[in-house]
């Protein structure tokens, strides 16, 4: 699998590419390569408008964070660290030489950094319906923090809304703007959140 992850394995599926170039919108366009059921099952759920927004928040954070170049290339860093010292012993008995095993690392790094910025710049394209990035203003009246990643911003609002604490409006503006609004029952379980976190503190004095 990591063979296939880095353009080295076999292309089972038939996808048009497994280069560092490949389209992120390959699967959007792609019928049923192999026979396997795999794209036209992920098409169908991209239909889901609670499924899309949930892929788009994860693949917001993701990008932010265990996919980002930066930890990517941190991790091959540590995993080179860990195999370095034992690559003499392993070109003793099994060949190859250690400039040959430095370049097929260099490679990996380089498809890295490369993979990353295709998938960033390609993957808006995808969906010409997204707009964005848009700014986002939490007010907090009296003493509190907020703290959230911007990908998970609309995951948080829905699962507030179903569970009857916010509630939520749509005014078209130009383009569509949405409000929510905390209801009674988000204001009676956010004081209670309050009455609970204060219970913490005092115990801790």
């Amino acid at each position: 699998d990591m063979d296939n992850t880095f353009d080295h394995g076999t292309n089972y599926t038939g996808v048009p590419t497994m280069s560092v170039t490949a389209d992120p919108c390959d699967p959007s366009s792609l019928s049923d390569p192999g026979g396997q059921g795999h794209i036209p099952i992920w098409n169908e759920l991209l239909n889901n408008e609670d499924f899309f927004d949930d892929y788009l928040n994860r693949w917001q954070d993701l990008a932010n964070g265990y996919l980002s170049c930066d930890t990517m290339i941190a991790i091959l860093d540590s995993m080179v660290n860990v195999i370095d010292p034992e690559m003499p012993r392993q070109i003793a008995k099994w060949g190859g030489t250690y400039n040959e095993w430095q370049s097929n690392v260099q490679d990996v790094r380089d498809f890295i950094n490369a993979r990353c910025s295709i998938m960033n710049a390609g993957f808006g394209p995808c969906y010409p319906a997204l707009s964005g990035p848009h700014n986002v203003t939490v007010q907090i009246l009296g003493i509190g923090e907020v703290e959230m990643s911007d990908g998970n911003l609309i995951t948080h609002l829905r699962s507030l809304q179903k569970a009857g604490y916010l509630n939520k409006k749509k005014e078209l503006k130009g383009r569509k703007v949405t409000y929510y609004f905390i209801t009674s029952s988000g204001k009676k379980a956010f004081n209670q959140y309050l009455k609970i976190l204060e219970q913490i503190v005092n115990q801790s004095d």
